[in-house]
């Protein structure tokens, strides 16, 4: 993709004032996403946080709690924008309670996030967990939850969006769910006429508590191509996730379905807290309520643990995460 140098002001604009619902010019803002690179995410967010006075501290993604921890003390953090599962390994460490009361504000990014790691974030700090939704192809930026954690208020100065049937196209009706796709309105580089996002999600009927005009679209919970088929009934990431994480030794995992044949086999790898004594049994036992899942006889569940002293997320950077299928 390429961005014209009133694209990327534009998407600093959205920037400062999204940021302005969250956080103000007392904050300090630690940014764990790619800032190096001129015009990367982390390098726009600065600067859009400069302009309302507040104080970016940029760090990168994480592949060290411990030491993004001690940052985040060191520098007197207040607010967080960063990855879901790096900023849960933080929270998670044994010294993430040292930021309780001290991060009053968490923003995820750049993947879909579990409801289960915003209650995790919430619990461990104390804080308030919001969420943006954006993806290269919108400028980097396309909606974000105010204070009222409704669903994402767009970005629809630049960007109309739809939400449309994924076979036929048809634009769907306010409250039916769909494809996200949008249009670009402003954009000068790389124009973009009724791209299909992947997303699944719809439009909120009604006005937001907030009392804004924008409309708000749901929170992303699947993608089109996210519904894994196995035996009789399908697996989504976000049904494992909302089992896994709810696990307090839980830092990430990786999914695969092998198919042979008619059977299938679910087989997680886990990422345990170092030195944490995981309950597998309880592990094996909230996977399995899952429907798909029900009939034993055809179809497996393998359970495999690893224990990384030094965590390493499973995808690096900003890379989303997804259930392998092997065949």
């Amino acid at each position: 993709m390429y961005f014209t140098k009133a694209d990327q002001e534009l998407t600093i604009d959205f920037f400062h004032h999204g940021m302005l619902t969250l956080t103000g010019p007392e904050d300090r803002i630690l940014i764990l996403l790619p800032w190096q690179t001129q015009g990367s995410v982390g390098d726009l967010l600065q600067i859009a946080l400069r302009r309302m006075k507040a104080m970016p501290l940029p760090y990168g993604p994480v592949s060290d709690p411990r030491a993004a921890v001690r940052y985040a003390l060191h520098s007197g953090a207040t607010a967080i924008v960063g990855i879901p599962v790096q900023v849960l390994a933080m929270a998670r460490h044994k010294e993430g309670h040292l930021l309780r009361n001290k991060i009053k504000y968490v923003l995820l990014c750049t993947d879909y996030v579990p409801q289960a790691i915003c209650r995790a974030l919430e619990a461990a700090w104390g804080c308030s967990v919001f969420q943006h939704y954006g993806m290269t192809e919108m400028g980097l930026g396309g909606g974000v939850q105010c204070r009222a954690l409704r669903g994402y208020h767009l970005r629809e100065a630049d960007l109309f969006f739809e939400i449309v049937d994924p076979e036929s196209g048809e634009v769907l009706p306010e409250g039916e769910t769909g494809e996200v796709v949008f249009t670009t309105l402003t954009r000068e580089g790389m124009p973009l006429i009724r791209y299909r996002t992947g997303d699944v999600s719809s439009f909120l009927p009604g006005k937001c508590p907030c009392g804004t005009v924008l409309r708000s679209l749901a929170l992303i919970k699947n993608r089109v191509d996210g519904f894994i088929q196995f035996g009789g009934g399908k697996i989504t990431l976000p049904d494992l996730d909302e089992k896994l994480f709810d696990f307090d030794f839980i830092l990430d995992y990786k999914a695969y379905v092998r198919k042979n044949g008619e059977q299938s086999e679910l087989q997680l790898v886990l990422k345990t807290v170092d030195g944490s004594k995981a309950d597998l049994s309880a592990v094996i036992k909230s996977v399995l309520i899952l429907p798909a899942l029900q009939d034993s006889e055809r179809h497996r569940l393998i359970l495999q643990v690893t224990e990384e002293p030094d965590f390493t997320a499973f995808t690096g950077g900003t890379a989303k995460r997804t259930i392998t299928v092997i065949q």
